[in-house]
């Protein structure tokens, strides 16, 4: 009996019988769905897109990807086949040291990074690893940023991630020093919207070749809220500083979110919302995370800051979101509402004509 001739209330049964694999699950569930028309309309249904993208994103303890070498065949089969599955992903994370997975395989067939990358069309956010050792292998770095510039399809692009994979206590300024110029050729070629920074601050050739994305926007910090020792002869730096103005005067939208790990350690808050009011100029909306505890004295400086760039801004700048903020009074809220449309302070949200209404 043909297997397109079963019922399909028993091709189901299979299918999620399948699917409750533990290790295996995902993987033999894709393959099954691509025997025949029949086990694919039954199938499609029961493949998470989110777990498929977490699949090919998913890295352990010694930054291998388990199962980019399977998937990489199943997706290529489903573009073969012209189905569904290699269109899930929207998410593709890039680590230059994954590509040495390959030479384990075979020095002759293609890096699954690479053949991942090729198959799947719809990839609209690309996150790539930064870390400090890659300066030291530029031949590998050049190599494996063409291929992957001539393989990927970057016309969905809209969002780049750089994300620290090194040392997190290492200057964010340093961890691109030496080989991320190396990515400019592809970030050219990304039509990009949104910008996110792991605690990484790229290289003055990527920030300048980020200058030309005309469209791009919206930037996203994590861990920016540090200082920095600037050349000789000037006072120490934000991180912020280091973002070339013709970037940030383009940025309608900012999010920093701050974790602060050691308390002991207050980071310059005020002189870095100093630099937001100082150095953008179309800022619509603001989100702002903090995590950790401040001193007082820290806080009040906090709160004059966002008082500060709410007033600097306050032609442009639409909406404030504060979550996990200490001190915000009623007299700091009127404040703020005075020159902006919107506060929401973690969970409530009010405006200048509603005095309060819980979200």
């Amino acid at each position: 009996m043909s297997f397109s001739l079963l019922p399909t209330e028993l091709i189901v049964i299979i299918l999620k019988d399948i699917a409750t694999c533990e290790e295996r699950g995902l993987f033999d569930l894709l393959s099954a769905a691509m025997v025949c028309q029949t086990w694919y309309a039954a199938g499609v249904s029961l493949i998470s897109p989110d777990e498929l993208i977490y699949s090919v994103n998913h890295t352990n303890a010694q930054r291998v990807y388990p199962h980019r070498q399977r998937l990489a065949g199943l997706l290529e089969e489903s573009k073969r086949l012209g189905l569904v599955f290699h269109r899930m992903i929207h998410m593709f994370r890039i680590d230059l040291l994954s590509f040495k997975e390959n030479e384990k395989l075979s020095v002759r067939s293609p890096s699954p990074v690479l053949r991942l990358a090729s198959s799947c069309p719809n990839i609209e956010s690309l996150e790539i690893m930064y870390d400090a050792q890659f300066a030291s292998m530029p031949t590998l770095v050049v190599d494996h940023l063409q291929s992957l510039a001539n393989a990927i399809q970057c016309k969905n692009i809209r969002e780049l991630v750089l994300t620290n994979r090194g040392s997190p206590s290492r200057c964010p300024c340093c961890i691109g020093r030496g080989w991320d110029h190396l990515l400019c050729d592809l970030i050219e070629r990304l039509p990009l919207q949104r910008l996110t920074l792991h605690q990484v601050i790229p290289s003055q050739a990527v920030l300048k070749r980020l200058c030309r994305n005309i469209e791009l926007d919206h930037l996203i910090l994590y861990r920016s809220i540090i200082e920095m020792p600037s050349r000789p002869g000037r006072a120490i730096a934000t991180s912020l500083t280091y973002i070339p103005r013709c970037l940030l005067r383009r940025i309608r939208t900012l999010e920093v979110y701050e974790n602060l790990e050691h308390p002991s350690a207050q980071p310059p808050v005020f002189r870095y919302l100093y630099e937001v009011a100082d150095r953008l100029e179309s800022l619509e909306c603001f989100v702002f995370e903090y995590l950790g505890s401040l001193t007082a004295e820290t806080t009040s400086q906090c709160m004059q800051g966002l008082v500060l760039l709410a007033e600097r801004q306050s032609g442009s700048l639409r909406k404030m979101v504060l979550r996990n903020i200490p001190g915000i009074t009623q007299e700091t809220l009127n404040l703020l509402l005075w020159h902006v449309d919107c506060v929401k302070v973690d969970s409530k949200l009010y405006n200048k004509h509603i005095v309060e209404v819980k979200s």
